[in-house]
């Protein structure tokens, strides 16, 4: 059960970052999975911080908004 349950994340996850556009989603993925400091990201992207830490707002909730509506999150 909990091997299925973590496929159907783990597709989920993946379907978010399909849908993100490409700059927000190098970013996500730079922050969340490299674990790199927004100002390293910014640095390597050629963005202020501002910028980079706007990003990430949006993209979390864009994903705690798709959570949500999927069951997997509430709240």
């Amino acid at each position: 059960e909990k091997a299925v349950e973590t496929a159907e994340f783990t597709e989920l996850l993946n379907g978010f970052l399909g849908s993100l556009p490409q700059l927000s989603r190098r970013i996500f993925v730079q922050r969340y999975w490299y674990l790199l400091s927004v100002r390293e990201i910014a640095l390597d992207n050629s963005l202020s911080e501002a910028a980079v830490k706007m990003r990430l707002s949006r993209a979390r909730a864009e994903l705690k908004e798709l959570l949500i509506k999927e069951g997997v999150f509430y709240g």
